[in-house]
């Protein structure tokens, strides 16, 4: 077959496809040209969105027995998804050393889904998840703040971490804080004027300004 032959019948097979895929209407990529390009559309795993707030980041000073623990705001979506049928389980994570205060057993509830979960509270894993029994469904868009917690046991410091929590019993974050908790200490000898704390997850300075560096061999 001559080259021009050959040309021409490449040319016809690559019409022929192009209108049966046309005609198929099962190309999705733009014009075909190489140039298009379709506009990708956001996916996700499905389900309500949960969200579980508080106001700021807390770093707390290791040597505190008992600290107050910043409101807490758990936020339902739409098609509302905290039931009667699960608990809210709110965990403070391993990786934190400290837990709740289970002497706190009636914090005041606010928002407009106070009205759907019992009066008290309790205890679970060694008293590092509070348990809320929620006696009604929520509705869409319901909010819930839990103010009058405390955490307690801290024994050492801790990077910051986030606070979880668990609407469905399962064991599985739903949610996680948008701010974190930490423990800081205070550092050994620092400048002298017991002021400066650092947080664990900054460097301590091994030589601060005016001071000798001796090293022994």
């Amino acid at each position: 077959m001559k080259r021009a032959d050959t040309i021409l019948a490449l040319a016809l097979a690559a019409a022929c496809l192009g209108g049966a895929a046309r005609g198929a209407g099962k190309y999705s990529g733009g014009a075909g040209d190489g140039y298009g390009a379709a506009a990708s559309a956001p996916t996700g795993l499905g389900g309500t969105a949960i969200s579980l707030s508080l106001p700021a980041d807390q770093l707390i000073e290791r040597t505190w027995t008992n600290v107050p623990c910043a409101t807490v705001t758990i936020t339902d979506g739409a098609p509302a998804a905290i039931t009667a049928a699960g608990d809210l389980r709110l965990t403070i994570p391993d990786e934190l050393v400290l837990t709740w205060n289970t002497t706190v057993t009636a914090p005041t509830f606010g928002g407009s889904a106070a009205g759907s979960v019992a009066a008290g509270v309790t205890y679970a894993d060694g008293g590092k998840t509070l348990v809320v029994d929620v006696a009604a469904n929520f509705t869409d868009d319901a909010t819930l703040t839990i103010s009058g917690l405390a955490f307690t046991n801290l024994t050492q410091a801790c990077l910051p971490e986030r606070l979880v929590l668990d609407i469905h019993n399962d064991g599985l974050a739903d949610a996680w804080s948008d701010h974190v908790v930490g423990v800081t200490v205070s550092r050994p000898g620092g400048l002298g004027d017991g002021g400066d704390c650092f947080t664990m997850s900054e460097p301590v300075p091994i030589i601060v300004p005016g001071e000798t560096l001796l090293i022994v061999r």
